[in-house]
């Protein structure tokens, strides 16, 4: 058979209109990807706490926290107690990370020692917590 005749005898299948057509697959199907924020999770622009240096201290004594978003006036909780910081510091907003924050505070009066959360509630919420130990 010739090219042409081919064509005209597939010309009924391809032009009813009671025929569906599917596409072929090319390669793996891939569902779509739903990305949520649940209890526990971090986004990528909350508030996060990095580190305190010292990681302990009396009351009254200083602590520099660093970590991102933190904003203007951030207040930085020693356990429940929260602490009024002295120093607040913001870098430029870097693309992906945030804007890193640093801030100095003085470590408030508590009745007990041991080793507590330590968090802040920034501009974007409350930050992960890390331990700070209260000598």
């Amino acid at each position: 058979m010739l090219f042409s005749q081919i064509l005209l005898s597939l010309a009924p299948c391809v032009l009813s209109p009671s025929m569906e057509i599917e596409q072929p697959v090319l390669g793996p199907a891939v569902a779509p990807v739903t990305v949520t924020q649940g209890e526990g999770e971090r986004g990528l622009f909350d508030t996060n706490l990095w580190f305190a240096f010292p990681d302990s201290g009396e009351a009254f004594s200083l602590t520099v926290l660093v970590g991102t978003n933190f904003g203007d006036f951030p207040i930085p909780y020693f356990g429940l107690t929260p602490s009024v910081p002295i120093f607040t510091l913001n870098l430029p907003e870097i693309p992906l990370i945030g804007t890193i924050s640093g801030t100095i505070t003085a470590v408030p009066i508590y009745i007990f020692s041991g080793t507590v959360d330590l968090t802040i509630d920034g501009e974007r919420g409350r930050s992960n917590a890390i331990p700070f130990t209260l000598l």
